[in-house]
């Protein structure tokens, strides 16, 4: 269901709001009264709309702060839990307070409403947005599928590009839709999360996405195993090959259990590999990254890997079973639980894509001592470099153009 987040210390604009939608059981209003309450919901909901007066106090119970709404906007850029809103709209009953607004919200690219007299513009512009949203989604440029919405698809979200939820063609499913401006080239942006993690829903969902959306180029970011002694925790692993570590044969020999591994090996499309090798050994690139993430890292500066991922559709946590993954491939540097699914997706399709790419970052090392504090970073270094990734594609197609 979609989502609107209604910020006003009266009830007129919420009002107002909530009856053009009485009727709509596609969205759902949600209202609060003060700048707190609000980064609150943010930091755990996705919402499609804000709609934010201008005149808010910062807690509730203080008094009227007039600016209260620009700061609301302001923190959306600076604070990296908050999961952006798709569509922001300004509003305030008061004119000087609109005209000395509206340069802000302007630059910043979202409407402001003046509803001193009447409430008219704001339920236009809002019909307009809901009507952009109901249209189908026509082909995009990128697409990045992700396994988790939790940590993964979030740090996606979190990325500046307008997100906006919209609906899969025909199917239940939903994906956030955003653009991303590389010189002249206004590429459009898909990003979507499976419904659960594994080999087989990566591949179903990957596969809807290049049936409908037909992407150029389709990245997989998030978290994975690192193989502990060749990474670190928090760094990029970029897939140059994967497979999945349990296809084979399962027999006995001796009285004791053999597995007998028959993988089949993906590799990266070889035209983009260089390029690939190239971003993965840029020291400014990785600075900028992890000197970017505001919160608690690692204190290893970030590192980038290229080579051999291996996925299988169990959590693991055992030593062991590491050790067996990586005697089928000496050059392991992670495990995942969806890269084979969503490469085998793109090399069948009716449309495959001109780069299918596996970019996941180090959680942990696939043992009992896990800890889950280091996936937000994981999911964000993964994100930053699929992106500056792209930048480095495109960038290349125009000097060559």
């Amino acid at each position: 269901m979609n989502k609107i987040l209604v910020v006003d210390d009266n009830y007129s604009i919420i009002k107002e709001v909530a009856g053009l939608f009485s009727e709509n059981p596609d969205w759902e209003i949600i209202s609060v009264h003060s700048v707190s309450e609000a980064n609150s919901l943010l930091a755990k909901i996705h919402f499609e709309i804000l709609v934010t007066d201008i005149q808010l106090p910062i807690r509730l119970g203080e008094q009227i702060n007039e600016e209260g709404g620009r700061i609301l906007v302001e923190q959306l850029s600076v604070r990296p839990k908050i999961k952006k809103p798709g569509f922001i709209i300004g509003a305030t009953t008061h004119t000087k307070t609109y005209e000395d607004s509206i340069t802000y919200f302007q630059n910043r690219g979202w409407p402001i409403v003046c509803c001193e007299h009447d409430m008219s513009e704001l339920c236009t512009l809002l019909k307009s947005r809901i009507e952009y949203q109901s249209k189908p989604i026509e082909k995009v440029d990128i697409a990045i599928v992700t396994a988790l919405q939790h940590c993964e698809l979030e740090a996606v979200l979190r990325t500046p590009y307008s997100w906006v939820e919209r609906n899969l063609g025909t199917t239940d499913a939903t994906c956030h839709v955003g653009e991303l401006l590389i010189g002249q080239n206004a590429l459009k942006l898909a990003a979507i999360s499976c419904p659960r993690m594994g080999i087989a829903s990566a591949s179903v969902t990957t596969s809807q996405v290049l049936d409908i959306l037909q992407p150029d180029y389709l990245f997989m970011t998030g978290i994975a195993a690192g193989i502990e002694g060749k990474v670190a925790l928090g760094d990029i692993l970029v897939a140059d090959l994967v497979w999945d570590w349990g296809s084979g044969k399962a027999t006995i020999k001796d009285g004791k259990h053999e597995f007998k591994a028959a993988p089949n090996q993906i590799a990266i499309n070889p035209k983009y590999r260089n390029l690939v090798k190239n971003l993965v050994s840029n020291g400014n690139t990785l600075q900028r990254i992890y000197t970017n993430w505001p919160a608690n890292k690692p204190e290893k500066s970030l590192s980038a890997h290229l080579g051999p991922i291996a996925t299988g559709s169990v959590v693991l946590e055992n030593p062991e079973i590491v050790e067996s993954i990586k005697a089928q491939h000496r050059k392991t540097i992670g495990i995942e639980m969806e890269g084979f699914g969503f490469c085998t997706a793109a090399e069948l399709s009716a449309t495959p894509p001109k780069l299918a790419a596996v970019i996941k970052s180090v959680c942990d090392f696939a043992d009992p001592e896990k800890n889950d504090d280091i996936q937000n970073y994981a999911a964000y270094t993964s994100t930053s470099f699929t992106f500056a990734l792209i930048e480095e594609i495109f960038q290349a197609k125009q000097s060559d153009t």
